[in-house]
């Protein structure tokens, strides 16, 4: 047996007798448990809405002396509330139902065809209509949040991409003004690590060795400028390296 679900239901009807009919057909329902408060007129209704909350509105369209259905519906829908309605309507007048749709309702019932059946099946259309929208309208959210944040990290990123762009052209205008100071020495200025391997040498170092910067780089200073297989017992690239103080 399907479990019975427990509906809070707002009914806005001016007549006794359709509210007694309303009401002896939803103790036959089956499926939901409704829990019905009535409201006269439209500013009760209102009243109602402001004080608590409703699972369903049931809404005639026509209040007549104590206001519009229609216009109800109107001012429910423009101050935002969500809760779906199920307008009531009698034969013939179809059209104001479809109208009624058309302006925010999500169903209609037609007063002389209202039975436990007919309720229940609106009901049941109804719950489920609005619990896909209020997932759409939560996936629509989670969407539009995503694609906030993606487009937050896409401007990191671009700011860290351009910030990285600088350094590397501040780190080769440095190496152009490095290389640019050291080609102007006579002397002969090598760099070298700690194997005596060649990092890079000036363009004095290149000419006494009678070859380019890149056959130098990479080779041992002791092969290079001394034929040697061993590094020079009085090397100053090591004394270098033990003082701290260029040779």
């Amino acid at each position: 047996m399907s479990e019975v679900e427990n509906i809070r239901a707002l009914l806005v009807e001016d007549d006794d007798e359709d509210v007694a009919i309303f009401c002896r057909y939803a103790r036959q329902l089956t499926r939901y448990a409704l829990d019905a408060t009535r409201a006269r007129d439209a500013e009760e209704a209102r009243c109602h809405l402001a004080d608590d909350r409703f699972d369903l509105i049931f809404l005639d369209l026509e209040l007549g002396e104590r206001g519009s259905g229609m216009h109800l519906l109107g001012r429910l829908r423009d101050e935002g509330l969500d809760t779906p309605v199920i307008v009531v309507t009698g034969a013939g007048d179809e059209t104001k139902a479809v109208e009624a749709m058309k302006a925010g309702a999500h169903d209609y019932l037609v007063k002389s065809d209202l039975g436990p059946g007919p309720l229940e099946r609106s009901i049941r259309y109804v719950r489920n209509r609005h619990f896909l929208e209020q997932e759409r309208a939560r996936m629509v959210r989670e969407l539009a949040e995503r694609t906030e944040e993606l487009s937050e990290a896409n401007q990191a990123l671009k700011a860290e991409i351009t910030e990285r762009k600088r350094a590397e052209e501040a780190l080769r205008n440095a190496e152009l003004l490095k290389t640019s100071i050291l080609d102007a020495q006579t002397e002969r200025v090598v760099l070298q690590d700690a194997s005596l391997t060649v990092l890079w040498p000036n363009a004095a170092a290149c000419e006494s060795a009678g070859a380019t910067r890149g056959e130098l780089v990479g080779r041992h200073c002791y092969e290079i400028w001394q034929e040697r297989t061993d590094p020079c017992p009085e090397c100053p690239g090591r004394k270098a390296i033990e003082s701290g103080q260029p040779q």
